[in-house]
């Protein structure tokens, strides 16, 4: 066997004046509403550390036995509404590292989406910092921990291993989503769409990458679907691009959006090793079995030394895992756009066959897509430790 918004409509949110610079952000509560509730929408965990800060906040309330609110009360979150006038916020916050700087600008754009907040911060001023994702800098490097919550139950928490990807910004774009469903296999009764199961292997390798220290933004995201463990993943067409553009339905348009959002955001990294990592499932003839393969783009010596990396290491596996098999993945130049347009080095990467019933078992098995992206994952460590001799 191969291994391998709706918004959602409730009352104004609406920040009160706590503090000069540092506001919390504040709710009113409605009819019958539940700590819990208002917790879920604004993605706070509910651990009893969490709780025990809003109780604080709150003049140290007391929350009823069953957790409903006095409606019409106001509440402060546990998340602050810092002034932002366009700063470095590993500086304004007194940040760590860049990854924990991407993680507040990406809790903000998703309020955006769902609608907790209107405005975008960029424009109007006001960063909205999560408390759990602060503290002293000190107290940042004992932190091994992170909260994904595009993740899924059961894989938000990423602990970090080591440091060895800290300074390398990675762009991982799942092919295809919203509208656009990519190719479409069938096994038995099962619809098997490209873009569910590429989404899947692509949030799998962006949570190794985030565990040895990278900086990794999801490109595509989905927050109700996260990590799945089934064979058949339901389909869907919610995804949006990060930052919560919608996917537009014109093929040109939606290779420009896509590209647009990495580049925008390279110019902010401008000084560490970026990586655009997209991801694709192949369609051919039912009887045609391939192999994992890359493509690069032409003339790009470094896209063509990374996915011969990346090659090497998933022949490597493959010959500890299953001797004698064989691996017959490839690595060319070709002339797509989100290699020519987007300014990371890029990878373009097919995982295999939709419409074969053997790559289809690299696929829908979770073993083999977590065996995929941790393999992937193990050729950017080794693409690290080959620029360092």
């Amino acid at each position: 066997m191969d291994f391998f918004v709706r918004v959602i409509v409730f009352c104004l949110c609406i920040v009160t004046a706590v503090g000069a610079d540092n506001d919390y952000v504040t709710i009113k509560a409605k009819a019958r509403e539940k700590t819990e509730d208002i917790f879920t929408r604004y993605e706070i965990d509910n651990t009893p550390k969490n709780r025990n800060l809003f109780k604080k906040i709150n003049g140290n309330i007391t929350i009823p036995r069953n957790d409903v609110l006095l409606a019409g009360k106001i509440y402060a979150l546990p998340v602050r509404s810092v002034n932002y006038a366009g700063e470095p916020l590993v500086e304004l916050l007194s940040l760590s590292n860049e990854g924990d700087a991407a993680l507040i600008e990406q809790y903000n754009d998703r309020m955006k989406t769902k609608g907790m907040r209107r405005d975008d911060f960029r424009v109007s001023g006001k960063l909205w910092v999560p408390m759990w994702l602060t503290g002293t800098s000190k107290q940042k490097a004992k932190n091994k921990r992170s909260y994904h919550r595009l993740f899924g139950k059961g894989y938000s928490v990423v602990e970090k291993i080591d440091n060895l990807l800290e300074g390398q910004v990675f762009y991982i774009d799942p092919g295809h989503g919203g509208p656009d469903p990519g190719a479409i296999g069938k096994r038995g009764k099962h619809e098997l769409h490209e873009d569910e199961y590429a989404y899947d292997v692509s949030l799998r390798l962006a949570r190794n990458l985030l565990s040895h220290g990278a900086t990794v933004y999801v490109i595509v995201q989905e927050m109700k679907d996260g990590i799945r463990d089934t064979r058949f993943l339901n389909n869907s067409d919610r995804e949006r691009y990060y930052g919560g553009q919608p996917i537009s339905r014109g093929h040109r348009e939606r290779l420009e959006q896509r590209a647009a959002i990495i580049n925008k955001l390279y110019d902010k990294h401008a000084t560490a090793t970026q990586h655009s990592v997209i991801i694709h499932v192949d369609s051919r003839t039912t009887t045609e079995r391939i192999d994992i393969f890359f493509y690069h783009a032409p003339g790009s010596e470094r896209g063509k030394a990374t996915a011969e990396t990346l090659l090497q290491t998933l022949r490597d596996k493959y010959n500890q895992a299953q001797p004698g098999r064989g691996y017959n993945g490839s690595v060319e130049a070709r002339d797509l756009f989100m290699l020519n347009h987007s300014k990371p080095i890029g990878t373009y990467i097919e995982l295999g066959n939709i419409k074969n019933p053997n790559d289809q078992v690299r696929l829908i098995e979770p073993r083999n897509r977590q065996v995929i992206a941790d393999w992937l994952c193990d050729g950017y460590l080794a693409l690290i430790q080959k620029s360092k001799k």
